[in-house]
């Protein structure tokens, strides 16, 4: 009876997942995409309305899919946590949406208010049968309801599965996610003006020659590695000692960022406020304050206004506007500095503790070699593929490879704790840089399958994985396991 009300939950998750999905994906069809299309707003003010929308729908894809192919594994209990505990980590474009939200809503308005255009556009997507008469404040709202119901659901399935059930371990784990989501968002909506300037750096900053060499997207308003989510902490007009070449500096909780100017400030401070229209470039990579220094001005006078930054073996050397800025900025970069360190270590001394444990209740080793990919399809036939394996809330990634038939060759270990429940999921994406990565496909292997196949050969086995929820393709994987 207990296991029957369980799964009566677990369809709950499921079934409300993909309603919130198809809004999701109606949303983008029905109102951004003719928005766009129209060229009524401009790309700033949609940017501004619909924030991070459809990383929102790749986010909730990949879970949707992940539960999905769960689903078609046949098993004699219905285990779900594992699932969770590997995507809601993932979901941190909740933070980003919900802590934008409220200066979308106040667009919103303003728009409906000001320009008729807009409005009427607006009431033709409106009329759509499939939006129901409902308007687009109503869907907007959805992201930030959905988040808020990911602990609640959990905190139902948890209390309904014994502790001697399989999955109750991965719930546990899974349900003090979804409240560290939760609170992450919560966190980012109090802080509205951190979110604003956020925001506003994510348009005005061109990051696109630097996303390439760094193959990686740089999204400000989002989770630092460490440190939480991202904080602006100060601000400013400053020059290089020696050439006297302008910058804007932006100081954060995890980074410096200097950026040059398409204006020029002539002696005066930079603002929000009154520099709103300036675009701005990365003047080289971020800063991390992990291996920044803080020094004295390289001038070899006496300086009221020069500072300098140490990171590695290089030396900058850099000029305030006055004194008073020579002491705020370097009293701001001392304590973000200080408060980093700080913060850092309590994040890696978590870390290790839990890893600690891990180790601690682990009955053995899984040793994980994925070899390669075939036939792996893309719509767009242009592949950067990589593959992410995780078991329980373990995870790791190969490097990515172009192509569709990638040769990976990447060597993962991963500690079990349950011969008989672990399952090692293996999940193919598309990275791209300048948008989130493209689910591609998915499969599953139980650890006591590993086992049985591994004890018939009496060493290492190898198989071909069929990817589901995929138009074509298969993974190679070699696999082995050493007991405690």
């Amino acid at each position: 009876m207990a296991e029957k009300k369980r799964e009566n939950l677990i369809q709950e998750l499921f079934k409300t997942e993909e309603n919130y999905l198809d809004n999701l994906k109606l949303v983008f069809e029905i109102f951004i995409k003719p928005i766009r299309a129209s060229s009524i707003l401009s790309k700033q003010e949609v940017s501004i309305l619909f924030i991070n929308w459809k990383d929102l729908i790749i986010t909730n894809t990949k879970l949707m899919k992940s539960m999905r192919i769960r689903r078609t594994m046949e098993q004699t209990q219905s285990t779900i946590g594992d699932i969770l505990c590997e995507n809601f980590p993932a979901m941190t474009a909740y933070i980003r949406f919900c802590s934008s939200q409220l200066s979308a809503a106040a667009l919103l308005q303003k728009l409906v208010e000001m320009r008729p255009e807009f409005d009427t556009m607006l009431r033709q997507c409106q009329s759509h049968p499939k939006v129901q008469g409902m308007p687009l404040s109503f869907y907007l709202l959805k992201p930030v309801k959905r988040v808020t119901e990911y602990p609640l659901l959990v905190e139902k399935i948890l209390k309904n599965t014994p502790e001697d059930h399989p999955d109750f371990v991965c719930i546990q784990e899974a349900f003090k996610r979804a409240k560290i989501l939760c609170d992450q968002v919560n966190e980012g909506m109090r802080m509205k003006e951190n979110s604003e300037r956020l925001e506003w750096l994510q348009i005005h900053v061109d990051l696109h020659t630097e996303e390439k060499a760094l193959q990686e997207k740089i999204t400000f308003n989002s989770l630092t590695n460490s440190v939480g989510p991202r904080r602006f902490l100060h601000c400013g007009v400053l020059k290089k000692t020696k050439s006297e070449k302008e910058l804007v500096g932006f100081l954060f909780n995890d980074f410096l960022l200097l950026t040059t100017s398409s204006t020029t400030f002539n002696g005066h401070q930079f603002s929000f406020d009154k520099h709103h229209n300036v675009n701005l470039k990365l003047y080289r990579q971020p800063m991390f304050l992990s291996a920044l220094t803080l020094g004295p001005s390289v001038r070899k006078e006496e300086d009221t206004v020069g500072f300098s930054l140490k990171l590695g073996d290089t030396i900058l050397g850099l000029d305030t506007l006055s004194v008073n800025d020579k002491t705020l900025w370097n009293s701001k970069i001392s304590e973000a500095l200080s408060s980093f360190a700080v913060n850092e270590k309590k994040f890696l001394t978590t870390q290790k503790s839990v890893h600690e444990n891990e180790t601690k209740e682990s009955k053995g080793r899984l040793l994980l070699i994925i070899v390669k990919g075939d036939n792996i399809f893309d719509p767009s036939g242009n592949i950067h593929a990589y593959c992410e394996a995780s078991m329980g809330s373990q995870e790791q990634k190969t490097a990515v490879v172009t192509g569709c038939n990638p040769h990976w060759n990447a060597s993962m270990q991963f500690l079990i704790k349950d011969m008989a429940q672990d399952i090692l999921c293996l999940t193919v994406f598309d990275r791209d840089f300048f948008s989130p990565n493209e689910f591609l496909g998915r499969t599953e292997i139980r650890v006591g399958d590993i086992a049985s196949g591994c004890e018939e050969r009496r060493g290492p086995v190898t198989r071909t994985l069929k990817l589901l929820e995929a138009e074509s393709g298969v993974i190679t994987v070699k696999l082995d396991i050493q007991m405690f």
